[in-house]
């Protein structure tokens, strides 16, 4: 990846692109393990070959995420653009045609907050095709049976998003989730 660090991250600006980053762990890009804020960048094709987390990796701290695109990520494990373990926050940003087997776009094992995001063309080979949450007790998706309700307001997309098991396009059941879901009303 571009980016390893334990020390607050704090990147900012339209002229930062990562683009054809690889990693074979986790984290194609960027891997975090201290709060880390990501505002106007771009996220093309970057990877994670073995592990989780096509764009981002983040292993602690808080993870926010304002004004981003990420395009064509992949991860071999889970979030083909975003892995956070940690509490997000992801809002004015677009995800489109990201590829992982768990979490197209995002998995996230702790709070996950969404605001005026768009979800379009995102892949999951097995579960969650724009994202998969969890709960941090769980450290593998397979067989997990608990997860944390992200919170999502109504000016969230999601289009054009696949998962070949489980939840898709938000989910069926989003009215069971104990977390506040909304989504705007073209989602379906």
């Amino acid at each position: 990846g571009a980016i390893y660090t334990n020390s607050k991250l704090n990147i900012n600006g339209t002229k930062n692109v990562f683009k054809n980053n690889t990693s074979v762990n986790n984290g194609g890009a960027i891997i975090s393990y201290a709060d880390t804020t990501i505002n106007g960048c771009e996220f093309n094709n970057n990877s994670s070959t073995e592990g989780n987390g096509g764009a981002i990796y983040q292993g602690e701290g808080k993870l926010t995420i304002d004004e981003n695109t990420f395009t064509e990520n992949n991860a071999k494990k889970s979030g083909g653009a975003i892995y956070a373990l940690v509490n997000s926050t992801i809002k004015n940003s677009k995800y489109n045609e990201n590829v992982a087997k768990w979490g197209g776009a995002i998995f996230n094992w702790d709070k996950l907050n969404i605001s005026d995001v768009s979800f379009d063309g995102n892949i999951a080979t097995a579960d969650g095709g724009a994202i998969y949450t969890g709960d941090k007790e769980y450290k593998n998706p397979v067989g997990a049976t608990k997860y944390k309700s992200p919170n999502i307001n109504k000016n969230t997309v999601f289009k054009n998003n696949i998962a070949l098991a489980g939840f898709f396009n938000p989910p069926r059941n989003y009215k069971d989730f104990d977390g506040n879901l909304k989504f705007a009303r073209n989602s379906f």
